[in-house]
């Protein structure tokens, strides 16, 4: 592998760090319209049933991605959901 195919390489995931980024945003957006609706209907935030929902799924997913690292990523990602339904 040359320099050149390394910085290839590394602007390719740049660019897909920026994808993951944009969809993260897309996703904290829902979950401040959720926040909204669960606050209006008086509805508590953390709902365990879809949050182990949400894991199984992900285990569930065939993908090259070790799993516990998958399990990981996403219940940090519910953990910030959650914070920013209760802020709005």
């Amino acid at each position: 592998m040359d320099e050149k195919t390394l910085l290839i390489l590394r602007n390719e995931i740049n660019s897909l760090d920026i994808e993951i980024i944009s969809l993260l945003e897309s996703r904290l957006q829902i979950s401040k319209e959720i926040g909204v609706i669960k606050r209006k209907i008086k509805k508590d935030f953390f709902d365990k049933q879809r949050h182990n929902q949400i894991l199984k799924k992900i285990s569930e997913i065939e993908c090259n991605y070790p799993n516990e690292d998958l399990k990981t990523i996403f219940e940090s990602i519910l953990e910030t959901s959650l914070r920013v339904q209760k802020d709005e």
